[in-house]
């Protein structure tokens, strides 16, 4: 064969059609396409819906027990400020034995509810070192704020001999605060040891701010 009649037969073989298949640009949907059945599309939006589904309700869960954990931090300070700035500092300048002996029963209330909420924080919170973390938060200093004023109010009670009267108006609405907040916490937690803790906290700072709102006043 000479040389023409090579090429001749190589430009011939080269012009006949590809006699395999050919293959798709987009051979993975060809392998993907039988999978997509009603059946297997229902099942995957499925565990879509419960993958979101369960990503709100842990972020929800995690926002309600900070804020349980915020009440329960927000109680704790003040019942250590009302004890140390006001009924340590005051309590021997009331006049009234009777509101000395309420004051008392305060203090001891406020001690027992000092250590149930710092070993709450510690058991169900993870908080192990309660002042070393909070002592500046805006927690801690805006309950210190609160105790300060009426700190103010208390010294002037003091000087103008009328401190029984400021106790009588002033550790009610204190009482008040520490209720709310532990109320909060008790309303929303789905821990059963928080929400029985504070249920009993609340049993008794209301006995004693019902014993400051009855004390007959004209009798100081």
């Amino acid at each position: 064969m000479d040389n023409m009649a090579y090429l001749q037969q190589i430009a011939s073989n080269s012009s006949k059609p590809n006699s395999g298949k050919k293959s798709s640009p987009f051979g993975f949907l060809d392998k993907i396409i039988p999978y997509l059945t009603l059946r297997n599309i229902s099942i995957a939006l499925g565990a879509i819906f419960i993958l979101i589904l369960f990503s709100v309700f842990s972020g929800t869960k995690k926002i309600v027990e900070n804020r349980d954990r915020d009440s329960l931090i927000s109680s704790y300070y003040l019942a250590k400020y009302i004890n140390e700035e006001l009924i340590d500092n005051y309590k021997d300048y009331m006049q009234s034995s009777d509101v000395r002996g309420i004051t008392a029963s305060l203090q001891a209330v406020l001690a027992e509810l000092e250590l149930n909420e710092k070993n709450l924080l510690t058991s169900e919170f993870g908080i192990p070192e309660l002042e070393s973390a909070y002592d500046e938060s805006d927690l801690a200093t805006n309950q210190k704020n609160t105790v300060t004023k009426i700190a103010e109010e208390f010294q002037n009670g003091r000087i103008s001999a009328r401190l029984d009267r400021f106790a009588l108006r002033e550790f009610p609405l204190l009482l008040a605060y520490l209720i709310n907040y532990q109320t909060e916490a008790e309303t929303r937690t789905t821990n059963q040891k928080v929400k029985a803790n504070t249920v009993e906290r609340v049993k008794n700072l209301e006995n004693i701010k019902s014993q400051y709102e009855n004390f007959k006043s004209s009798a100081i």
